[in-house]
């Protein structure tokens, strides 16, 4: 029964990498992605796997402490080149920076979870926008409906108060 822990952990590691191709657009895409220490050697495994069924795409993962170790300018840059940014259990020193990039440089697509709740808000903000330009185009005849109610299950994932009538 030990072992359960760091399974359930890798585990809801991992997933991410799971949903990456619905994510990424459909030709060759660059994912940059930050996680904790701990936590590296499962996504490490899993963006091998990942990468063997995925050719195409480029992964790009850093730990915090790996950020402290970058300048500004080459954060932004790897930052800037990503069509999705991954912020996986991130905690600490490195927030304020990682959130400063989120305001100033949004992400095309964001996946931020088990982190630090200043991150993890960003992405509910994020899906929060997706699902109001979705719902929008419901409105002129011209939506998805699938999608909504996927960005809606999505967002009320996170934890986000005020989302009656939405759904």
């Amino acid at each position: 029964m030990s072992h359960f822990p760091d399974f359930f952990r890798s585990i809801l590691l991992l997933w991410p990498l799971l949903l990456l191709p619905l994510c990424l657009p459909a030709g060759a895409a660059t994912l940059f992605g930050v996680v904790s220490q701990r936590s590296a050697a499962e996504l490490a495994a899993g963006a091998d796997r990942f990468l063997a069924a995925y050719p195409g795409h480029r992964l790009v993962l850093r730990t915090p402490q790996q950020l402290a170790g970058l300048s500004d300018r080459a954060l932004t840059a790897l930052w800037q080149e990503a069509d999705t940014v991954l912020l996986a259990a991130v905690f600490g020193e490195q927030v304020p920076r990682l959130e400063r990039l989120l305001r100033t440089n949004p992400p095309q697509s964001l996946l931020a979870f088990h982190g630090d709740r200043r991150l993890t808000r960003a992405r509910a903000l994020d899906l929060l926008e997706q699902l109001e330009g979705e719902y929008r185009k419901l409105l002129a005849g011209d939506g998805d409906r699938q999608r909504a109610q996927s960005l809606y299950r999505a967002l009320a994932a996170t934890g986000i108060e005020g989302l009656g009538g939405w759904g």
